[in-house]
C-alpha cells in the first residue's frame, strides 16, 4: 500500500482500539459486579489482542517486510566492525542535516516508521 493507504490503516486501527477501550471503561461505571461488568471484561480482552495484533502487524511486516529492516540489522554488525574512524559522506551514504550517516537503504525504514508513528 502507498503511504498515504498505510497512515490510513493504522490510524484506523487505532481508532477502533480507542473505541472498544472507551465501550470497556463506560460498562465498568456500574458499582457492583453484574453482567456489564463480565461484557467489560471482555471487551478490555478484545482491546489488549488489538494492540498486540497491530504492534505484530506493524514490526512484521511493515518494517521487516516492507522496510527490510532486518537485512539492515543483519549487516549493522560488519558496518560497525569495518568502521575505520571517520564520519563523513562517502559513496552512496546520505548525510543528514545533524550530521550523523544514513545508508540509502535505511531512509526507507526511517520515513515508515515516521509514517506509522
Amino acid at each position: 500500500p502507498s503511504d498515504v493507504d498505510l497512515q490510513k490503516n493504522v490510524v484506523g486501527w487505532m481508532e477502533v482500539i480507542a473505541g472498544t477501550h472507551a465501550a470497556a471503561v463506560a460498562l465498568f461505571q456500574e458499582k457492583e459486579e453484574n453482567d456489564l461488568h463480565r461484557v467489560a471484561r471482555s471487551f478490555t480482552r478484545l482491546c489488549n489482542a488489538m494492540v498486540d495484533e497491530c504492534a505484530s502487524s506493524i514490526v512484521e511486516t511493515i518494517l521487516m517486510e516492507r522496510a527490510k529492516l532486518a537485512g539492515y540489522l543483519m549487516r549493522c554488525p560488519f558496518v560497525l566492525s569495518s568502521y575505520d574512524g571517520h564520519f563523513g559522506s562517502s559513496g552512496g551514504e546520505e548525510e543528514e542535516e545533524s550530521g550523523i550517516i544514513i545508508s540509502p537503504d535505511f531512509i526507507e525504514s526511517i520515513q515508515l516508521v515516521g509514517i506509522v508513528v
